[in-house]
């Protein structure tokens, strides 16, 4: 929320009546083919009647805005619904917007004009997030905070049987705390929703992953942790790191000027809690040098917290021992033959049998052999490390190699 929150409401006041007009005309198109032909949208009349209902509610909040008025035209529509859901008449009263329109992701300032609230932002941003907490509507990923219908509620809504919650996983807990925490980018009301919201996820499900109790024990013992509140989960999920001078930490601290010290404790401080605790840890530059501006998640923090959730580069990428395969070094079909020969001499079935008959030539009775080609051809490492694999240890000790390299 690059934008104060007014600034947006005010800028967005001259889409206002298109927004109504083209939400209007949708309820209009839905009754008209509902009462045409039952079989365009839905396959019973239970959820026709159900979809007329919201669409009626959705028209006369649309008209009237959250007023006794629009409360009174209804208050008796989809009561099983709400039922279901355990709604209140406040949260009704908005979601139908979202059964109308089960693709479209709300921003509050939409939902603002269409319900006419546009002095009541807090109030219909509290409502929404009531609807969260019941796994009816889900938060969306954007700079700004929105919403789409969850996919418990897409399921009731297909199958209409019993609304059943869906539990989130590890993912999807980090990916909620990332979009809530774009509150933070605002005025302190917002950041104390945040606050507040970010907390409640975290306890439902601190007992299922141990990343949410890690989370909300940085409460007691790191002064820094709005800090990580904030940026963790973004850093989980983009799989990037943090720069002092980025976007994201220039509109955290843009609201609140006490930001900006958590922030300088954090980047000039190596003995910080996140550091210590190996939550982050400093970058890598291009030198090889920890980088003083830059910040990641820790390897350490992945492999305890994140198993599954993200790949951790160091370890997952290094190939085992198990996986490598022998093969020839030699691809060249010569020179590959030569190899083969002088090591079939040199094996132990072989080479007393040749030592014998040099002595018995008068010979000398060991092997001078040249490995001619230009610098960097495969002379010392592929060639004689080749041979030795291919001949017993104790014979390979003895051998000596004389390598010229010839440009």
């Amino acid at each position: 929320m690059k934008d104060s929150i007014l600034g947006k409401l005010q800028a967005m006041a001259n889409k206002a009546g298109n927004n109504k007009k083209a939400i209007l005309e949708r309820i209009n198109d839905i009754e008209k083919r509902l009462k045409v032909n039952n079989d365009l949208l839905e396959t019973s009349p239970e959820k026709n009647r159900r979809l007329l209902e919201a669409c009626k509610t959705a028209k006369a909040v649309v008209k009237y805005g959250m007023t006794s008025k629009a409360l009174k035209l209804v208050a008796n529509n989809n009561l099983k619904l709400r039922e279901d859901l355990c709604i209140d008449i406040q949260e009704y009263m908005i979601l139908p917007l979202f059964i109308i329109s089960p693709n479209e992701i709300y921003d509050v300032e939409k939902l603002c004009y269409l319900v006419g609230g546009q002095n009541n932002y807090i109030d219909i941003l509290k409502i929404l997030f009531r609807m969260y907490e019941k796994h009816i509507l889900r938060v969306s990923i954007d700079q700004d905070i929105s919403f789409n219908i969850s996919l418990a509620l897409r399921t009731y809504l297909q199958e209409t049987k019993e609304f059943k919650v869906v539990a989130r996983t590890l993912k999807d807990v980090i990916r909620d705390v990332d979009a809530i925490a774009n509150l933070y980018n605002n005025t302190e009301t917002f950041a104390q929703i945040a606050q507040r919201q970010i907390t409640k996820i975290l306890e439902e499900y601190r007992g299922e992953f141990d990343f949410c109790q890690m989370m909300l024990d940085l409460r007691h013992s790191c002064e820094e942790y709005p800090f990580v509140w904030y940026c963790l989960c973004h850093c989980i999920l983009n799989g990037c790191s943090i720069d002092r001078e980025s976007d994201l930490i220039n509109m955290w601290v843009h609201h609140d000027a006490s930001r900006a010290e958590i922030v300088n404790y954090v980047f000039n401080n190596d003995n910080a809690y996140i550091f210590k605790n190996k939550i982050f840890e400093r970058s890598i530059d291009e030198s090889g040098k920890a980088d003083k501006n830059c910040i990641e998640v820790a390897s350490d923090f992945k492999r305890k917290y994140l198993k599954g959730i993200v790949k951790e580069k160091r370890f997952d990428d290094i190939i085992k021992c198990s996986d490598i395969h022998d093969k020839k070094a030699f691809f060249n079909e010569p020179v590959q033959k030569q190899v083969d020969e002088l090591a079939s001499l040199l094996s132990v079935e072989n080479f007393n049998g040749v030592v014998a008959r040099l002595k018995e030539e008068g010979l000398r009775t060991g092997f001078a052999c040249l490995f001619s080609g230009i610098p960097g051809s495969g002379k010392c490492l592929e060639g004689s490390e080749k041979i030795t694999i291919q001949v017993e240890e104790d014979i390979a000790q003895a051998l000596e190699f004389f390598v010229q390299s010839h440009s």
